[in-house]
């Protein structure tokens, strides 16, 4: 994949009796041939869990590197 597109399907739900708004979003991909292709379909909880997570990685790693060097 050369190239990435992040796009949201927005839909309501009925959650407990009321309607709730809630996005499912569609992370597509861009092969060589220049054809998209769905890489992944998530929702909000699960995108917001990998860059939670990705962050906290990345903090850690800084932090091992910091305290390597002293």
């Amino acid at each position: 994949m050369q190239e990435y597109n992040i796009d949201a399907i927005h839909y309501s739900v009925r959650d407990n009796g009321m309607i709730r708004k809630l996005a499912a979003y569609v992370i597509l991909g861009i092969n060589a041939e220049g054809k998209k292709e769905v890489l992944t379909i998530q929702n909000w909880a699960q995108v917001y869990g990998e860059l939670r997570n990705c962050v906290l990685n990345f903090l850690f790693f800084i932090f091992l590197l910091y305290h390597s060097e002293k």
